[in-house]
């Protein structure tokens, strides 16, 4: 044990480091009886190392267990875990104890620290072998801490997409500290308004979820005021001023990072959905990505899109529902007083760990002239999973996952997908059973 770890209320942690490492068994049971004796507020049910399990900058999430007597399906208290303070340098643990022992007395000590003989405590030098895999060891904890914080978060804010967030706003809602509250809000109010399409009532919700993670934490009426004051600016952009502070404390903003010249970014989230999603609706979704590359639109009307997608108003108000649902594409709502619509923007936050698929300008363009909506949707579904240029997968497997209803419709797409010189499709059979290999040809 290499470190003594103090936990105070509400969990905030000191940590202090040792310069080898203790193999006493009681050590934390004499260090936290210290700690109590000379007035100080630490968890006193930490009496051995089994005891120390609440990693820091993880959440304390037992009011979402239904289990769990502190179990609120209403409104749930998620306690964040943070540390406070690491020492600077290493010290043996016998100096903290001397040190420690100095101080007066506020409750009296049954065992008074004179009758333990510091010198006995055992200790046992770091190797250099042990020091690096002690390094190795806290890398591989930053890690998991990392995810159970996302698993965590994505449970509190189950009103949102939390994953395909960018790194800097996950932070962000992780709870902010003193001092950058006012700056995290007129950032985020316009993200959540301008950058997502979110309404004033989902920002709130989320607002004071965060406000509650804040140290300290911040009153939910006074967090509800500044959205309904932040909001009512109107910010035009899609985020808020990203002050050189807040880059310093969460990291750059990435909403840009995946962008190539010549090509289309489709995040792969979206092919989860094709089983769900119309022919049309991928229709359109290609059709403003490749207007947002080739012409730089950021925002479309109604009639941007059905120009871009070469479509009629009922197909447009048919499909772009789901993606609206689906959060694949964004909407606001434009100056009421002189008759305007929704205005509408690609979403352009997503999971990397999903991935993404490319696609040639070039290729979309030709897609959208000469294919049919369902021809569009499969061959985009076979770029995503081809790879190499080449795949083997059954049609109903290929049906199934796009959300067609039986295996012929596929073998027709795919001859006309061949026709029309978009793919190349080689049908062998074996056993009575015919297997088809499909090459793309752009």
């Amino acid at each position: 044990m290499p470190l003594l770890r103090i936990l105070t209320v509400p969990f905030t942690q000191s940590f202090i480091l040792l310069s080898h490492r203790a193999t006493d068994k009681d050590i934390f049971k004499k260090f936290t009886t210290l700690m109590l004796s000379k007035g100080f507020k630490v968890d006193e049910a930490v009496q051995d190392s089994a005891r120390v399990l609440r990693m820091p900058y993880s959440f304390n999430c037992k009011a979402l267990d239904p289990n769990s007597k502190y179990y609120n399906s209403v409104s749930p208290k998620i306690v964040g875990t943070t540390d406070v303070f690491w020492t600077e340098k290493r010290y043996h643990v016998t100096e903290i104890f001397e040190k420690l022992n100095r101080l007066p007395d506020v409750i009296m000590q049954t065992n008074p620290l004179s009758e333990i003989d510091l010198k006995s405590i055992p200790v046992a030098s770091l190797t250099s072998v042990e020091r690096k895999a002690e390094k190795e060891k806290a890398k591989r904890e930053i890690e998991e801490i990392k995810q159970i914080k996302v698993e965590c978060l994505k449970a509190v804010y189950s009103m949102i997409d939390f994953e395909r967030l960018p790194e800097a706003v996950q932070k962000i809602l992780a709870g902010s500290q003193e001092g950058l509250r006012n700056a995290v809000m007129l950032f985020i109010i316009p993200f959540f308004r301008n950058g997502l399409g979110l309404g004033i009532q989902t920002i709130k919700e989320i607002l004071v979820i965060w406000g509650e993670l804040c140290l300290p934490s911040l009153n939910a009426d006074f967090v509800r005021s500044e959205v309904d004051r932040i909001y009512g600016m109107g910010f035009k952009g899609k985020h808020g001023k990203y002050t050189v502070e807040l880059r310093k404390a969460y990291g750059y903003l990435e909403s840009d990072k995946y962008t190539k010249k010549n090509k289309i970014i489709i995040p792969n989230a979206i092919f989860d959905e094709f089983a769900i999603l119309s022919d049309g609706a991928v229709r359109i979704y290609l059709a403003m990505k490749l207007a947002e590359s080739l012409d730089g639109v950021k925002t479309f009307s109604k009639a941007d899109i059905q120009k871009y997608a070469l479509i009629s108003g009922s197909t447009f108000k048919r499909n772009m529902k789901a993606l609206v649902a689906k959060n694949f594409v964004s909407k606001r709502r434009t100056c009421r007083r002189k008759g305007e619509d929704y205005a509408y923007y690609l979403n352009p936050y997503f999971s990397s760990v999903k991935g993404f698929t490319m696609l040639e300008n070039s290729t979309v363009k030709l897609m959208l002239g000469e294919l049919t909506d369902g021809e569009i949707k499969l061959y985009s579904f076979l770029t995503k999973i081809v790879g190499e240029k080449e795949c083997w997968t059954s049609q109903k497997y290929l049906a199934e996952e796009i959300g067609k209803k039986g295996q012929s419709s596929i073998s027709k797409m795919t001859d006309s997908l061949q026709r029309k010189g978009f793919i190349t499709k080689r049908t062998t059979e074996k056993d009575g059973i015919k297997h088809s290999t499909y090459n793309l040809n752009y």
